[in-house]
């Protein structure tokens, strides 16, 4: 199974994509989700996930800028930018 990370400021989106797809049946498996990008760097260093959705707009750090400061800390985590 490949390990997932939502990420968006906005709680609503979350759960709007945690039910668009059927996670389990596809191979994936949802370990974590947040609203605070600064809270989903840390937890994408310690859980290290395959995949990380995230939005590419929040407020303090965008979804680019998190790519770009997970790839410095040396994570090769894929990322999908919604």
């Amino acid at each position: 199974m490949y390990r997932v990370l939502l990420v968006d400021d906005e709680a609503w989106a979350l759960v709007g994509i945690r039910k668009i797809f059927k996670w389990q049946e596809k191979g994936f498996e949802v370990i974590g989700e947040t609203t605070d990008p600064e809270d989903a760097l840390q937890m994408i260093s310690e859980q290290k996930p395959d995949v990380v959705f995230t939005d590419i707009r929040m407020p303090e750090m965008s979804g680019i800028e998190l790519m770009k400061m997970t790839k410095e800390k040396g994570i090769s985590t894929e990322f999908i930018i919604v």
